[in-house]
Parts: C-alpha cells; sequence; structure tokens
C-alpha cells in the first residue's frame, strides 16, 4: 500500500553523517581556544557524557554545554573565548549539513508526487538554527527535532509526535533511516521502514559494541527510493 507520508531521518540519511575523525579534530580546536585544563576531559564530557542533555535539550545551547562542562570541573571559563569556540563547532555543523548525492532530487520528485514528507532528527541546537537554510527545508512538513519535544530515537514518544504533528497514523508513513536502532523504533510504532546505509563508518555508532542488527529491507541511498515506491505502484 501507498504511505501517504516519507519520513526522513537526516544525519546520514539526507546529509553526511558526523564523522568521529571531523569530530575530534573541532572539539580539539575548541580545547585549544578556550585553552582547556584538561582536553581529554572535555572531549570525553562533550562527545559521551553530554550528548544525551545536548540532544534532548537539557543543554539548551553549546555555549551551555560548554559552561556546564567547566562548572563539573571546577575550571575557570574566560566568557571572551567561548564565541569563538562556539563558531568553530558551527563551522563544523555547517560543512555536514550538505546534501548526499541524489537526496534532494529525490525529495524534490517524492513532492511532486503527491507524497507528504516529514523529517525526525536526533541533534542538538545548531541543527534546528541551521534548519531554514537548508534545501529540504521547503520540501518537508513538520521537522522534529529531538533538541526541541525531548526524546530521542528510539523512544516511541518521537515518532508519535511526528504522527500528531502531520495529522497521520503510524500506519500510514514510510521511515527512512540509517542506524538499525531507529529503524527499528519506527517499526515498533507501526510504520514500515527501511535502511538506508551509511555513507561512511567514521562515525561514533561505528565503535561501539552490542548495537542491534536491522532485519528488514536496506538500501544504498535515499536517491532510490522514488524508482521503489514507483515500482511498487506499478505492481498495484
Amino acid at each position: 500500500m501507498r504511505p501517504d507520508v516519507i519520513i526522513f531521518d537526516l544525519y546520514g540519511t539526507l546529509v553526511d553523517g558526523f564523522s568521529f575523525t571531523a569530530h575530534e579534530r573541532v572539539l580539539v580546536a575548541m580545547t585549544e581556544v578556550l585553552q582547556t585544563p584538561d582536553a581529554d576531559a572535555f572531549l570525553r564530557s562533550f562527545t559521551h557524557e553530554t550528548w544525551q542533555a545536548r540532544a534532548t535539550g537539557q543543554l539548551a545551547s553549546i555555549e551551555e554545554n560548554i559552561a556546564w562542562i567547566y562548572a563539573q570541573q571546577g575550571w575557570p571559563l574566560a566568557p571572551e573565548r567561548v564565541s569563538e569556540a562556539i563558531r568553530i563547532r558551527m563551522e563544523l555543523s555547517r560543512e555536514v549539513l550538505v546534501a548526499l548525492p541524489g537526496a534532494l532530487e529525490a525529495l524534490t520528485t517524492l513532492k511532486r508526487q503527491g507524497y507528504r514528507l516529514g523529517l525526525i532528527s536526533d541533534c542538538s541546537a545548531e541543527t534546528p538554527l541551521l534548519w531554514e537554510t537548508l534545501p529540504f527545508a521547503a520540501l518537508i512538513e513538520a521537522p522534529v527535532f529531538s533538541c526541541a519535544v525531548g526524546y530521542l530515537k528510539p523512544d516511541p514518544h518521537i515518532y508519535q509526535i511526528a504522527c500528531e504533528r502531520l495529522g497521520v497514523a503510524p500506519g500510514d508513513c514510510l521511515y527512512i533511516g540509517d542506524r538499525p536502532e531507529e529503524v527499528i523504533g519506527a517499526r515498533a510504532v507501526g510504520m514500515r521502514a527501511i535502511r538506508v546505509r551509511p555513507p561512511h563508518d567514521d562515525t561514533y555508532e561505528a565503535r561501539e559494541e552490542g548495537r542491534p542488527t536491522w532485519d528488514g529491507p536496506e538500501l544504498d541511498s535515499v536517491a532510490q527510493i522514488p524508482a521503489l515506491l514507483a515500482a511498487e505502484s506499478a505492481r498495484g
């Protein structure tokens, strides 16, 4: 059955995922600008210990995240250095938020064919700040950002919020994402789900052991979605 709505993940699906190498490089640059007393402790806290708080809006900005880490460590923070550290981090976000090959064309085709498009992204505050500058923004009706709603995938609440904003039931939706957890979560709430293989393996997730395995359909990229749905429609 043709879905009414197609909901996409953002990072690793429509745009590149944050690479481990680039992320670590940027954090090192931030510690140099901030003159952080213990760079390793800052990297560990920013990457692992505060990610969930950042991605669910408890730490609502990069500035808050830096201040929280410094307060926890008891380090003195020079406010005049923070703005440059934020600029460095925002520049990485801008570099990553570039459409993967064929992604924009695929969404344009799907929109022209009458599909309604949504988005669910696990992200921190930089993403919604930059969202309206992206070519996807005009094509997607109801973007849901984890940092704005307080839930991360695969929590069922975040999928339900997307459905409520779009005014549809989960069974009317097709979910497209790259991480096994998120497509498993989408399927668990009643959505049809397809995994697209991530554009590279230089990610934090690729270094994690014991991650779930997706046993459903997979494609190489979002660019293949229009042809897949057209073929299904032709078969009736």
